[in-house]
């Protein structure tokens, strides 16, 4: 079934929920999905799309529920069910916006050392260097990535914000040219990432955001 899933649609998820997406069973994902690409799902809903029981059909929905990956109007019966909302901007002390999200965690520590050369056109590192290390620390310690997961990866570090290439291989720990060859320009392509000139794709400075 994954494999019929439009790839955009899945890195989606994957960048929503991180690595509990890739453990949910078929069913799941395919709540997921509908709510995703049609704004709500429904018991109904999914009885049209499976042949699953209603009763484990409502199993699921409320599990998905108390993994807090839906949310649902309480309605019973004929309840609807959405995906949560994404992260917010919170204001913190020192006056400037994070972006905070529930998901991103872990300890820092094995990312230490001078990150000021990750600046440039993007925003100022010292703005956020508590989130984007937080996020590339969910991966910096793998040596082998899947393309899913690099891609979600690179697109929650690019969300809010243009980061250029080798900002982006100095926190994924990852080899400039091959990230900017094999998924960045393709991302690009895809409709997953915007360039901050896009007529000029290959500038020294050029940076990325998330669509």
């Amino acid at each position: 079934m994954m494999s019929l899933i439009p790839e955009k649609v899945l890195t989606e998820l994957q960048y929503r929920f991180g690595a509990q997406f890739t453990q949910l069973q078929e069913l799941e994902v395919q709540a997921l999905v509908t709510a995703l690409a049609e704004g709500e799902v429904s018991n109904i809903r999914l009885q049209e799309l499976a042949v699953d029981h209603p009763t484990d059909i409502t199993q699921i929905l409320q599990g998905l529920c108390s993994k807090k990956m839906l949310i649902s109007d309480q309605r019973r019966r004929w309840a609807r069910y959405k995906l949560p909302q994404m992260p917010s901007t919170v204001t913190v002390s020192d006056g400037y916006e994070k972006w905070s999200s529930p998901h991103l965690n872990g300890n820092l520590s094995h990312l230490d050392g001078d990150l000021s050369h990750l600046s440039g056109n993007s925003l100022q590192l010292s703005e956020l260097d508590q989130e984007v290390i937080t996020i590339a620390n969910s991966v910096a310690h793998k040596k082998k990535l899947s393309k899913l997961e690099k891609r979600a990866i690179i697109l929650r570090l690019c969300k809010g914000r243009y980061l250029g290439v080798e900002q982006l291989a100095s926190l994924l720990k990852r080899n400039r040219r091959g990230l900017r060859e094999r998924e960045l320009a393709s991302m690009v392509s895809e409709g997953l990432l915007q360039l901050r000139y896009p007529d000029s794709p290959n500038r020294p400075d050029q940076t990325y955001t998330a669509c």
